[in-house]
């Protein structure tokens, strides 16, 4: 049967949730204005159902949530030290960068390995953000349905009654912007490009790096 846990309990009883991710499940939680889907990223199967649950079409990636911005180096090919000043300015927060992965790491994040990037953020969730620094990078992704809108209160999640374990409520969410997303022009050179620009402003991210170009989108 599944626990609902309030968000202003959920540190105290983290270890019900860590225990969960660790032994392959997946979780539900709130960060900026949506619900989302947890689990650990280095289990194919918890982050398979993760997709399962959305309806996500194959070859969609999850996201990866890390705890701290050295993690990045981990996990990470090449990180450039403008990525970094970046991520030290806007984590956490909505600022989302695209890296290549080390091909080191033993993962599909739903893409069968396929694609020579992924999406990495630190949230602005001291829950998730704990969660990530105790177990490691996590997948996630949005609790609503593929296809449809953020999930801003907990009858919004797609998973049917019984599929998830542990779900934390924080009540109904407020909207939020979307995040801004980074990426190197080319991996591990210091050129940066904005894909999306969301929350952080263009010009709050050439502050920190004044030569970063902007994707122009047809």
């Amino acid at each position: 049967m599944s626990e609902v846990i309030p968000l202003e309990s959920a540190l105290t009883e983290i270890a019900k949730l860590e225990n969960e991710i660790r032994k392959g499940g997946v979780i539900v939680l709130p960060i900026e204005g949506s619900y989302v889907y947890v689990a650990d990223a280095f289990n194919s199967n918890a982050v398979k159902k993760i997709h399962q649950l959305r309806g996500a079409s194959e070859g969609t990636a999850a996201g990866v949530t890390i705890g701290k911005i050295e993690t990045l180096i981990g996990i990470g090919n090449n990180i450039p030290d403008e990525i970094l000043k970046v991520a030290r300015k806007f984590w956490p927060g909505l600022l989302t960068i695209y890296i290549q992965p080390n091909s080191a790491l033993a993962w599909d994040l739903g893409d069968g390995g396929e694609l020579g990037e992924f999406a990495v953020r630190i949230p602005n969730s001291d829950l998730l953000i704990e969660l990530a620094k105790n177990i490691g990078p996590l997948a996630t992704a949005s609790a609503a349905n593929s296809g449809l809108g953020a999930a801003r209160n907990l009858d919004e999640v797609g998973a049917l009654a019984g599929e998830i374990n542990f779900y934390v409520d924080g009540g109904p969410l407020p909207i939020s912007p979307l995040s801004t997303v980074i990426r190197s022009k080319v991996i591990g050179l210091p050129e940066l490009e904005v894909v999306r620009v969301g929350a952080i402003s263009l010009e709050e991210i050439r502050l920190e790096v004044p030569e970063i170009t902007l994707v122009e989108h047809s």
